[in-house]
């Protein structure tokens, strides 16, 4: 039994790890930095709950889950609300494309 929490406390271990440094990869392109450094924040209270059970502490153990899972709801739904942002601000970026396109085309246009 000790040698099977091991093996599930390394494994849960080496993946929020992962999902740590994902989240500083994303981070580093401009597009997604919010969400990259908020989805680093989101495995750091995961690598806190898999090191409760490297330590057989269950107290560490539930903390790091309920952490993880409070998280994990901002994250969900900061993620929700910047899509919205996103969509808006797309959308007010091909108005005035489409606006200066459509400028650019009277003006070129021979007299007559």
């Amino acid at each position: 039994m000790g040698f099977f929490l091991t093996l599930l406390g390394i494994l849960m271990l080496l993946l929020a790890l992962a999902g740590v440094g994902l989240g500083v990869y994303m981070a580093t392109n401009p597009n997604t930095r919010e969400l990259g450094l908020l989805f680093a924040l989101w495995w750091i209270p995961a690598a806190a709950a898999a090191s409760g059970i490297l330590m057989r502490d269950l107290v560490t153990f539930v903390i790091g889950l309920a952490c993880f899972l409070v998280a994990g709801v901002v994250f969900i739904s900061t993620g929700v609300l910047m899509r919205g942002r996103r969509k808006k601000r797309d959308n007010r970026w091909d108005e005035e494309s489409k606006a200066r396109d459509a400028g650019d085309r009277t003006r070129n246009r021979p007299a007559s």
